[in-house]
């Protein structure tokens, strides 16, 4: 079984947000992955370190749909790049960097925070999720670093079991 130990010291954060649950047909609340019931008991643990910390789960995800009114925005600055790309890249890159071309000069945190705000947003609603993981990739020469040329995935993690897809707990 999995441990989650994506925190060191929960005293770091006042809020942390577990991705993510997903309503079933018959408008229950269900997990969404195959080790959910244990990450979830070992993520609200973090707060016997932690009185004070809040722990909130979020509920759909990136293809939930959207909701008509909302206290806040979580802006899901994360999956811009992965394995489905042909090169390496950061999973949630700050700026856009001189291997951005096309559509990829969107693909960064600054970008996307800056269109919610220039639609309309309340920038006091905005909030900025940020990845606890990382995206891997199998290169298709001896180059590496941002930009190499990649031929799909690498090995999955032993927790998460997805090529491409290490946990920050398999990573570190």
């Amino acid at each position: 079984m999995a441990r989650l130990t994506i925190l060191a010291d929960p005293n770091l954060c006042t809020h942390l947000i577990y991705a993510f649950s997903i309503i079933n047909p018959s408008n229950e609340l269900v997990t969404y992955e195959w080790n959910d019931d244990v990450l979830y008991k070992s993520f609200n643990a973090l707060k016997t370190r932690n009185p004070q910390l809040k722990t909130l789960l979020a509920v759909g995800g990136w293809n939930f749909g959207t909701a008509q009114s909302l206290d806040f925005i979580h802006v899901m600055t994360y999956d811009f790049h992965g394995a489905w790309d042909p090169f390496t890249a950061h999973n949630s890159p700050l700026f856009r960097s001189s291997y951005d071309h096309g559509d990829n000069i969107y693909y960064n945190v600054d970008f996307a925070l800056k269109y919610w705000r220039d639609q309309g947003a309340p920038v006091e609603k905005l909030i900025m999720g940020f990845a606890t993981y990382g995206r891997t990739f199998r290169t298709s020469s001896a180059a590496n670093g941002v930009g190499a040329s990649t031929s799909g995935p690498a090995s999955a993690g032993p927790y998460t079991r997805e090529a491409g897809f290490w946990s920050y707990y398999e990573v570190s």
